[in-house]
């Protein structure tokens, strides 16, 4: 052995044979320690010295989930790696029929998920993903495999590596046949991108004991890669597993993962939520006519990130909702973790946030593209003259976060879009605590780039900031990164984040801003009784009294006036206030079109989605409220047109395949209605009341079954009465004794709404599904009593 002599390592045993070579235990006699040995064939399509070569980049990756590559060598005249002994088991050995329990396959893919993004973080692509090359050790932490023989993805260059063939690949492409992407098997160079495709389909395999895609020979197998959807997955798989597993699976790029942070992030949501349970066991599933508010309610105040997939289905801007005067546009992207710092990355969204805000204070000087319309690129690898061209800017900032000896380095730069050429750029270096003098500062060097001419009122707009602390300000933004994972838990997480920052500093504008959303959100989701709306109303009116400019605000004190006190005017009042100095925040336009279908002003209505969507033409959630509003108003065609939009940008949104559902029985399509009406039930994780609708496609088929789902649910909620504390809302009962078809009992479910004040009730002469109940006396007089205003 070169430099080393014969006798440093020792052979005890093989252990293996593949397509590549002999893997030996052994021992290295100067350490004392037990190594394995991979001895490399000579190929004649792959030399050992690039083998060698690319071994000795992957020996830099250090995390407990990647077998450490020690040395790479020669024993005997023979190129050989010598690595970590991991004793245990191949994970592909160790799957068992029918796959792991959903909590084991979501803890062996974290682990996996976290060593990509450590190996990615390091430039490294492992290129050959697969069960068999990943060990379960026997204190049951999972090794990957082979990084040794993975391709270094250098900065500004590429690597010439002739590929290397596995025993189950004959042909001349890297890595295993089954979890190849589509991209390789069309002969593109391997990305990181490529590896989460290998990704999805081991998840799979973990989570079901098969493969996605199927073939009788490797011609149809590849095929079906290229072309087909992953084989269905049995409803023991939970749907948000599933979701994760489809998107690493999803043949259009702009879908699928574009960095292992992101898969890592969506498996711990799925941990720290049991798999994916968005609310309490008792309550896994919606009732059909409730989650409406439910998806309503996720963009309430807050500025929405979507999924985006393309623009293709996107519907027409409004006519008064023209594009941005490149010249004077910006776009402020989402900064990047290069490090994959767990405690840096709230301050990925936050920094980059806070620039947008500032930057939006000189309206008249500059157009900030909204933060909601550039979520999309935190998943697309984009060139700026891409980006330029679909969001009509000029230029573009972006910028990333390290952390290093306990300081933050920042680096920003601000580019010309159409020639992709550096305007203006720096590095700052700052403890965390000063990372407010940092936005404020980027703010004022992008204006001065940008040769605004500011005067001296929009020079000191540009600067303002809070009278906060350092640590007042990382605990906004901490909850605000909260906030972004739109669940019961993050809701909770960034309500105790913004209260710790307002006792730190009481006159925090923003931070009251933020419980009021926070709180806002929940009440109208149903987390929360009505009554919470007090607290709202409490907390926006006293950011307000500190900063009557903030449009958040006034959005969170519209909703309380709207669903709560039922004060019309002054919602409406409060809704344009709110479009007046937030005039580009998609969500703030959506919220209003809500209010005014509501108010059954179906034009004004649509105006206002489209105008959000203008905004934001890839927002499935825009989308679904656009394809709602339709229905109210009796357009069903184009509803369901709508609904189709927002499913190709988002497939696994389940409130848009219940909605999709009653269009579709509206038209009389009951089998239609029926599939996506299942759809929904299995995407919720409510497998058996799935399963319970049957297949008669018939109306009275169709009726029967909608009847058994509705009887279903009735008891599922009195069941949450009986054994929960949680907060249920008389409103749940009201929709589903009337789908039930009890007109007495829904009466009653609404008067008890009506004594607390739910908020659905505001929609009461808009919303189809009370209909049943109009030519009912009774139902006058509610509407009565709520002061609905006539249209």
């Amino acid at each position: 052995m070169t430099g080393e002599g014969p006798e440093r390592y020792r052979i005890d045993a093989r252990l293996g044979t593949g397509g590549m070579g002999v893997v030996y235990r052994a021992t290295d006699v100067h350490l004392q320690r037990t190594v394995a040995i991979k001895m490399l064939d000579a190929l004649a399509d792959a030399p050992a010295a690039a083998i060698m070569r690319e071994a000795r980049a992957s020996s830099s990756l250090n995390h407990p989930s990647i077998c450490t590559v020690y040395e790479v060598t020669e024993i005997g005249g023979r190129p050989c790696i010598v690595m970590e002994h991991v004793d245990g088991a191949s994970l592909a050995s160790a799957i068992p029929p029918g796959g792991f329990p959903p909590e084991t396959a979501v803890r062996y893919g974290l682990q996996i998920a976290d060593a990509l993004a450590h190996a990615h973080g390091h430039r490294v692509i492992h290129r050959d993903l697969k069960s068999a090359n990943v060990m379960i050790a026997r204190d049951g932490r999972v090794k990957v495999l082979d990084y040794g023989l993975a391709r270094r993805d250098r900065e500004g260059q590429r690597d010439i590596v002739t590929e290397v063939v596995d025993e189950h690949d004959a042909g001349a492409i890297a890595g295993t046949l089954p979890y190849m992407s589509p991209d390789v098997l069309a002969g593109r160079a391997p990305q990181p991108a490529d590896d989460l495709w290998s990704f999805g389909v081991l998840l799979y395999e973990l989570a079901t004991g098969d493969l996605p895609f199927r073939g009788e020979t490797r011609f149809q197998l590849a095929t079906a890669i290229q072309r087909d959807a992953p084989a269905p997955m049995p409803s023991r798989v939970p749907p948000g597993l599933q979701a994760v597993i489809l998107r690493c699976l999803a043949h259009d790029g702009a879908v699928r993962y574009r960095h292992a942070e992101e898969v890592r992030a969506a498996l711990e949501t799925l941990q720290a939520g049991a798999v994916g349970a968005a609310v309490s066991p008792a309550r896994r599933w919606l009732s059909p006519r409730w989650a409406i508010a439910a998806a309503a309610a996720a963009g309430a105040v807050l500025f929405v990130s979507a999924w985006p997939v393309g623009r293709g289905a996107s519907p027409q801007p409004a006519s008064n909702s023209a594009p941005a005067d490149a010249r004077t546009a910006i776009a402020v992207l989402p900064f990047t973790n290069p490090g994959n710092d767990p405690d840096v990355q709230y301050l990925t969204d936050g920094i980059a946030e806070s620039v947008v805000h500032s930057l939006a204070r000189v309206p008249g000087k500059l157009t900030v593209t909204a933060w909601t319309a550039v979520q999309q690129y935190r998943r697309r690898e984009v060139d700026a003259a891409t980006i330029g061209r679909e969001l009509g800017v000029r230029a573009l900032l972006r910028g990333s976060i390290v952390r290093r000896d306990g300081a933050l380095s920042v680096d920003v730069e601000l580019v010309d879009a159409a020639s992709q050429t550096r305007i203006w750029g720096d590095v700052y270096r700052v403890q965390p605590g000063g990372v407010l003098s940092v936005q404020q500062e980027i703010a004022t060097q992008v204006s001065s780039a940008l040769q605004l001419r500011l005067s001296g009122d929009e020079q000191q707009a540009l600067r303002r900031h809070y009278p906060v602390d350092a640590e007042a300000y990382q605990l906004y933004l901490k909850g605000q990164h909260q906030w972004y994972r739109y669940s019961p838990d993050g809701y909770r997480r960034s309500l105790e984040y913004f209260q710790q920052a307002i006792k730190r500093d009481g006159r925090y504008a923003l931070a009251h801003a933020g419980v009021a959303r926070v709180l806002s959100a929940m009440t109208y989701e149903g987390l929360l009784p009505p009554s919470t709306y007090v607290e709202v109303q409490a907390a926006a009116s006293t950011a307000l009294s500190l900063d009557d400019s903030l449009g958040g605000a006034h959005d969170a004190l519209a909703q309380v006036q709207f669903a709560y006190l039922w004060n019309w005017a002054a919602a409406d009042a409060s809704y344009r206030r709110a479009l007046e100095l937030s005039p580009r925040e998609e969500v703030v336009h959506r919220m209003y079109g809500i209010f005014l279908r509501a108010r059954r002003r179906w034009d004004e209505a649509v105006e206002q989605m489209q105008q959000a969507l203008a905004l934001n033409p890839v927002s499935a959630e825009t989308t679904k409220a656009l394809g709602a509003t339709y229905f109210w108003a009796g357009r069903t065609d184009l509803a369901i047109e709508q609904y189709l939009r927002a499913l190709a940008l988002d497939p696994t949104h389940a409130q848009t395949h219940d909605l999709l559902a009653d269009a579709y029985a509206a038209t009389g399509s009951y089998a239609r209605a029926l599939e996506s009406r299942r759809r929904y039930l299995t995407l919720e994780g409510a497998y058996e009341a799935a399963e319970a609708l049957g297949t008669d496609t018939s109306e009275a088929g169709y009726r029967r079954a909608m009847r058994g789902l509705y009887r279903r649910y009735l008891a599922r909620l009195e069941q949450d009465v009986q054994n929960t504390r949680e907060y249920v809302s008389p409103m749940e009962f009201a929709f589903t004794y009337i789908g039930i078809g009890d007109t007495e009992r829904a009466f009653a479910a609404l008067e008890q709404a009506l004594n607390q004040r739910a908020p659905w009730l505001s929609s009461l002469t808009a919303d189809p599904a009370f209909e049943p109940l109009r030519s009912d006396p009774r139902f006058a007089r509610l509407v009565a009593r709520i002061g609905v205003p006539p249209s």
